[in-house]
């Protein structure tokens, strides 16, 4: 597997020869390690990740198209719930809640196929960035129940409740915690990176 790993790396230099790999030791040894921009790390952090994400595709194979079924079922969860939100069904349809049905669903979707990426990505590599994307992507059906339930009327004591009163503008939360949690995850790996790298020899 390691033979074959090596090869698959080599062809993909080959393939994409406009992105050298980077050097992240540096400098030769005994040599001052070269100053470099947090642009230039962050172009190594990234090609860290990608090496990363390479030789975990080629250990899970099964694993290697969740990433884009992810994609798929958000855009494809979200774009049905517009669609029907703003379709024309029949009298007495709540549209609005049907559409929180539809992405409630797509959301848990994302959050199952994201968790069984995670959690081999960190027992391997205790790469933590798509646990981030579990806890992030938590706060859209958390939010898309109750507000679900405040619309259905199906506990009406419950409907008339203050939750319900502000649960609708608790959405842009819900976004926010979506944007933040990920956001933060892959910044606190950036710095885990960053505090690896050698540190700089004095000239």
């Amino acid at each position: 597997m390691s033979s074959e790993a090596g090869f698959f790396m080599r062809l993909r230099y080959l393939i994409l020869p406009s992105r050298p790999p980077p050097i992240l030791c540096g400098a030769a040894p005994g040599r001052p390690v070269p100053k470099h921009s947090l642009v230039d790390r962050w172009k190594e952090y990234r090609w860290q990740v990608d090496t990363r994400r390479y030789e975990f595709d080629l250990r899970h194979p099964r694993l290697r198209w969740l990433p884009v079924l992810i994609a798929f079922t958000f855009v494809g969860s979200t774009s049905a719930a517009i669609v029907l939100n703003g379709a024309a069904l029949t009298p007495g349809v709540n549209r609005y809640l049907i559409g929180l049905l539809v992405v409630d669903c797509g959301m848990v979707a994302v959050e199952v196929m994201a968790w069984l990426i995670g959690r081999k990505l960190w027992r391997e590599d205790r790469d933590f960035r798509y646990v981030g994307v579990v806890v992030g992507f938590a706060s859209l059906p958390v939010w898309g129940s109750v507000e679900a339930t405040c619309v259905s009327h199906l506990i009406p004591t419950f409907t008339g409740s203050t939750v319900c009163s502000v649960s609708s503008g608790l959405s842009w939360l819900a976004v926010l915690w979506l944007i933040t949690i990920p956001s933060l995850v892959v910044l606190n790996d950036f710095r885990r990176f960053l505090n690896g790298l050698p540190s700089r020899a004095a000239p």
